[in-house]
């Protein structure tokens, strides 16, 4: 993904995935600082507008966790998916001189 990276300890054995923002990966937004949203609260707000909920914690942390119960493996891939899609949008946005 490059953006993230993978929190989880040991990944064999995961049952939510935690994400972190890479270090060096900065978007300004076209921004000032002190109004600039952080980059794990705009990944949360777009994937929310697909009906994701994820757990988003300070500094740049995502978390997802699916309930075995009753997530099926087509969840799962709609998440991953989605969340590429949302990555994918969001470097669009800065290599294409957009701002959110």
């Amino acid at each position: 993904m490059g953006a993230f990276r993978l929190l989880n300890e040991p990944p064999e054995r995961v049952q939510k995935l935690a994400l972190e923002k890479s270090e060096g990966v900065t978007y300004d937004w076209g921004l000032d600082a002190a109004n600039r949203p952080t980059f794990s609260t705009v990944v949360e707000r777009i994937l929310s507008t697909k009906g994701i909920v994820c757990d988003k914690r300070p500094p740049d942390v995502i978390r997802a966790a699916p309930v075995a119960m009753y997530t099926r493996f087509e969840d799962v891939w709609m998440f991953v998916t989605t969340l590429k899609q949302t990555l994918d949008y969001i470097r669009s946005l800065e290599s294409g001189g957009a701002r959110l």
